[in-house]
């Protein structure tokens, strides 16, 4: 999908990477926009001429010598409306929804009910359920040449899935959502892996050096071992917001990253405390329920995480400023 905003009055707008260049109205201003270049490789560069519906019957009734009519009020609001939902219906533009951000329920309760939705549950199902069943599948067809490959590949098509749903968790709340966002409709698996590939480089950058060097010393906990544990704490929530919101590794220069910190600091104290204590209270939770269980209620916690994270910056937005 290629994300972009209308020029005329900013509303953000969707729309598949195979209408790019074409142009069309913003649902929101009815203004003329133009999809940008779709960020992956696309053939499509037809536009769509726009006539007003008024000039072309003119046009129309002259060459056939009709008698003018002129139009109600309503006739052209009927007409015009006719055309929008024709340019839509062509384009397939798809407004964002708009947030107010604001809970209905008191916002301890409200933060935990957060996949709690049809959307939330019905991505939950997929990755807790299909892997659920494809490990009851390979229990009865593992002798059949390859099988386990195949099961191993699906595996990691659910475990995309789960990491591009968590980052689009984040990127919702952080614009205001209060319940898990619809996760069904995926959209294209390059564009997955673009989002799996945001937090895969946080986790190189800031996390995976403590776990390196906790294995090549063998578990060695001195004064390097204590830096790298302080730089992942202090960076990495803050770098995986950002690449979720800004989609850029420039967001994960460090200085970038203190700036932003600094902007925020006492929240953001307070803030990383939070995620630490629901993390630690998640992994002790696991560790006494049953297998299915387990992995169920992990998913879930994931998800009400991904809900804190970006819930930050909605309510940090003004003072971050990094334009979403």
């Amino acid at each position: 999908m290629i994300r972009f905003e209308c020029q005329h009055c900013g509303r953000k707008l969707k729309v598949p990477d195979e209408r790019a260049g074409r142009q069309g109205r913003c649902p929101a201003c009815k203004g003329a926009v133009t999809v940008p270049a779709a960020p992956l490789e696309s053939t499509v560069t037809e536009d769509i001429q726009l006539i007003p519906a008024d000039a072309a019957r003119a046009g129309i009734g002259a060459a056939l010598d009709l008698p003018h009519h002129e139009e109600t009020p309503e006739e052209r609001q009927e007409e015009a409306g006719r055309e929008e939902r024709r340019l839509l219906t062509g384009l397939a533009i798809e407004s964002l929804p708009e947030y107010t951000g604001e809970r209905k329920l008191p916002w301890p309760v409200d933060i935990l009910l957060y996949p709690a939705n049809l959307a939330g549950l019905a991505s939950l199902g997929v990755i807790v359920g299909v892997p659920l069943l494809l490990s009851l599948l390979y229990l009865a067809l593992w002798v059949i040449p390859f099988a386990g490959i195949l099961f191993f590949v699906f595996d990691i098509l659910i475990w995309l899935y789960a990491a591009w749903y968590f980052a689009e968790c984040v990127y919702d709340s952080a614009r205001g959502g209060t319940r898990a966002p619809q996760g069904l409709d995926a959209g294209s698996t390059g564009e997955m892996w673009s989002r799996v590939s945001c937090i895969l480089a946080v986790w190189a950058i800031f996390v995976v050096p403590m776990v390196v060097y906790l294995c090549a010393t063998e578990g060695r906990t001195d004064a390097i071992f204590w830096g790298l544990v302080a730089w992942a704490v202090i960076f990495f929530p803050m770098g995986l917001l950002a690449m979720v919101i800004n989609d850029s590794v420039s967001t994960l220069n460090p200085f970038f990253l203190l700036i932003s910190i600094l902007r925020v600091f006492f929240p953001y104290v307070g803030f990383v405390l939070l995620l630490g204590a629901f993390a630690m209270g998640l992994a002790l939770l696991t560790y006494i329920l049953p297998p299915v269980i387990n992995v169920t209620a992990r998913s879930y916690g994931g998800l009400v995480l991904a809900h804190i994270l970006g819930r930050f910056y909605w309510r940090y937005r003004e003072r971050l400023d990094w334009g979403l």
